[in-house]
This record gives structure tokens, sequence and C-alpha cells, in this order.
């Protein structure tokens, strides 16, 4: 699971090369969902992450997108 508030993106050009080196699910079944918090999302981080893990249920959505930051929005979502 990815939870972002939008702001991963702003650490500069090193990340892009960072992320470039995992090593992804490896065929093994993973299921990636990406949390959004608030504004800025979806990131290229998150994208990227999903793209490169998520090899389990394709019925999950991409993205939950949790827009007010509350206890009981997450407790909605999840």
């Amino acid at each position: 699971m990815f939870v972002s508030d939008g702001h991963d993106t702003i650490n500069g050009g090193n990340l892009q090369a960072k992320l470039g080196s995992l090593m992804g699910a490896m065929q093994k079944k993973v299921s990636f969902m990406c949390i959004g918090v608030q504004s800025n999302f979806p990131t290229f981080v998150s994208l990227f992450l999903r793209e490169k893990y998520h090899r389990g249920d394709g019925n999950i959505p991409s993205i939950f997108l949790i827009e007010y930051a509350s206890d009981k929005a997450f407790f909605n979502k999840f």
C-alpha cells in the first residue's frame, strides 16, 4: 500500500533513479493500492509503483482518494 499526501514529487531527479532500481513484483501476485490524501494526487511516484508492483486482483482500483483527512474519512475508505 502506498499512501501519499502528494508531496513526494519534490525530492528531485534522484528519486527517479532510485525508483528505476526497484526489482518489482518478480512474478509474485501483489495487489498494490495507492491511497491519496488531500490534493496533488496522483503523483508520478504512485503511478510508477502501481505499474511496477500490481500483479494481483485487476478489480482493485488504482487510486483511493481521501479528499479531507479525518478519522471518519479513513474509516469509510477502509
